[in-house]
């Protein structure tokens, strides 16, 4: 089973998500945790390409998405905090 990564309000952000669907992978590297996802997002620009890999009503697929004008990942959710080490 694939693990992954669902961020409330991703569908709005990037556009090509579709609410519910669950990220499992940013650019070939896979993610597991929100925190992960906004890591791998961080400092991409508008106008930029992302491959993600996303669960998507139980099945897997690849889509591309388009980093929209406004650097509405900005406006996502912050992650919750790492738990103590």
């Amino acid at each position: 089973t694939e693990q992954g990564a669902l961020l409330v309000g991703a569908s709005e952000a990037l556009p090509g998500l579709k609410s519910g669907d669950v990220i499992t992978a940013v650019d070939g590297r896979a993610v597991t945790s929100p925190r992960e996802v906004m890591r791998a997002l961080n400092g991409k620009e508008t106008g930029e390409t992302l491959k993600l890999r996303v669960l998507r009503n139980r099945a897997a697929q690849e889509i591309s998405v388009t980093v929209p004008e406004g650097r509405p990942l900005d406006f996502l959710p912050p992650p919750p905090p790492a738990p103590p080490a």
